[in-house]
C-alpha cells in the first residue's frame, strides 16, 4: 500500500527537459500514470526548500531524479558549479522525499569507476567506486546523500538516444554530417537505449517500491565506442570512412576519462526481465531515427502546403 498522503497515481521527474526526463515521462503516461514534470523554471534544485514547495502541494507516489549537470568536462572546469547541481540539488530531492513519504529513484552514472578493471570485466553493485573525474565525484556524492533515505534506490547506468547533447546524439550528427570522428577503442561501456532504460526506471519507480541501495541498469552487452560507432552507421547506411579509431590514452581532455564502465547488470535482469542485446539497441536507435525524419518531412510537406 502506498504510505498515508501521497497521491498513488502521481509521478514527479525533474530534469524532464532532458533526454532521459523526457523519455521517464513518455514511458509513465503510457502507463496510465499522471506525470508532473519539474524543470528548472518550475523547481529550482539549488534554492532550499524550492523543490519541496511544489511536491507539498500534492506528493506524489515517487519521485525519478534525472536532473544533472552531465558535462563532464564542463563539471571539471567549474568543480562549485557541478556541487551544486549534481550533489547539493539531490540533498533537496531527497529532504524534499523523506518529508513527504514519497518512494526517490535517483539517476547515477557509471563515471563513478575508475575504470581500470581489465575487460571482459563489468562492474557490481559490490564493487568500490573511485571516480576520476569532478563529475564522478559529485554524482557519487549525490548517491551518498540519496541513499540517507530508505526508501530511496540509487540507479547507475548509460544511455544512448539520438538528440541532446549526450554520446549517442553526438555521434548521430556526426555520422550524417560526414565529420571526421575519433572514436575510442579502449573506452567500453553497456548502453541501453533511453527509451528502454525510461520504461524500467518507471517500472521500479512503481512496481518494486521495496527496492533500495543501488542497482546497475545497463545493455545486456559491454562494447566499445569505436565498434558502436562503426554498428551504428552500418545500420544507418551511413559511410564509416570518416570514424578514426583512437585511445582514450593519446587525448587531452579537462577531465580525466575511465576506460572500462561496463556495469554487470544481471540482479537489473533479475527483477526486470532481460536486458536488451546492442542489436536491439541499435535497432530501437534507428527506428527513432526513421521516426523522426518521418515526422520532420511530413511537417516539410504541410509547411509547403501553406
Amino acid at each position: 500500500m502506498p504510505p498515508p498522503g501521497v497521491d498513488p497515481r502521481l509521478l514527479v521527474v525533474t530534469g524532464a527537459q532532458g533526454l532521459l526526463g523526457s523519455a521517464v515521462a513518455a514511458q509513465a503516461r503510457r502507463r496510465g500514470l499522471e506525470v508532473r514534470s519539474l524543470g528548472r523554471a518550475e523547481a529550482d534544485l539549488s534554492q532550499p526548500g524550492s523543490f519541496e514547495r511544489q511536491l507539498a502541494r500534492r506528493p506524489p507516489l515517487a519521485v525519478i531524479h534525472c536532473a544533472a549537470w552531465t558535462d563532464v568536462d564542463g563539471c571539471q572546469r567549474d568543480p562549485a558549479r557541478a556541487e551544486r547541481d549534481n550533489a547539493q540539488a539531490a540533498g533537496w530531492v531527497v529532504e524534499a522525499c523523506r518529508r513527504l513519504g514519497s518512494r526517490l529513484v535517483a539517476i547515477s552514472t557509471d563515471a563513478v569507476f575508475d575504470g581500470e578493471a581489465s575487460p571482459p570485466y563489468a562492474y557490481s553493485e559490490s564493487d568500490r567506486p573511485g571516480p576520476l573525474s569532478v563529475y564522478g565525484r559529485t554524482k557519487l556524492e549525490a548517491e551518498r546523500r540519496a541513499l540517507q533515505w530508505p526508501e530511496a534506490l540509487v540507479v547507475r547506468t548509460n544511455f544512448l538516444g539520438p538528440l541532446g547533447r549526450g554520446f549517442g546524439g553526438w555521434l548521430y550528427r556526426a555520422l550524417v554530417e560526414g565529420r571526421g570522428i575519433t572514436l575510442f577503442e579502449d573506452a567500453r561501456f553497456t548502453p541501453l537505449y533511453v527509451s528502454d532504460l525510461g520504461e524500467r526506471l518507471v517500472r521500479l519507480a512503481i512496481d518494486h517500491p521495496a527496492e533500495q541501495g543501488v542497482l546497475h541498469l545497463g545493455g545486456a552487452e559491454a562494447v566499445s565506442k569505436a565498434e558502436l560507432g562503426l554498428a551504428l552507421a552500418h545500420r544507418l547506411g551511413l559511410s564509416t570512412e570518416r570514424i578514426r579509431r583512437g585511445r582514450i590514452a593519446d587525448q587531452v581532455f579537462d577531465a580525466p576519462r575511465p576506460r572500462n564502465t561496463a556495469l554487470d547488470s544481471r540482479r537489473a535482469a533479475g527483477l526486470l526481465g532481460p536486458l536488451p542485446s546492442l542489436d536491439q539497441t541499435l535497432e530501437a536507435f534507428c527506428r527513432d531515427v526513421a521516426h523522426a525524419l518521418a515526422c520532420r518531412g511530413e511537417l516539410q510537406l504541410a509547411e509547403g502546403r501553406r
